[in-house]
């Protein structure tokens, strides 16, 4: 249902939990200690309620990177040709 309609479990316009509906109110302190919800819409799941994972801190992600492209060649192929041959137009 889109948002504003009823049992939709949000209002129109809605930016912060005042504007959901109570029952939407108690998924969210059930999702943020842990909980994750599935959302249908006639029968076909289309959205998830999950609580917020902190991501890895950065310099971490661009070590692993880093040693990842140890060793790493493009077989004598230049990375503007390679670029070029996986654009579409």
């Amino acid at each position: 249902m889109p948002a504003g309609t009823a049992g939709s479990g949000l209002r129109r316009g809605a930016a912060s939990e005042f504007l959901l509906e109570p029952d939407t109110i108690d998924r969210v302190g059930r999702v943020s200690r842990g909980e994750r919800f599935t959302l249908p819409r006639r029968g076909v799941p289309v959205a998830m309620l999950v609580p917020v994972t902190r991501g890895e801190p950065v310099a971490e992600v661009i070590a692993e990177l880093r040693a990842f492209r140890k060793g790493r060649r493009l077989g004598g192929l230049s990375l503007r040709e390679l670029i070029k041959a996986g654009r579409k137009w």
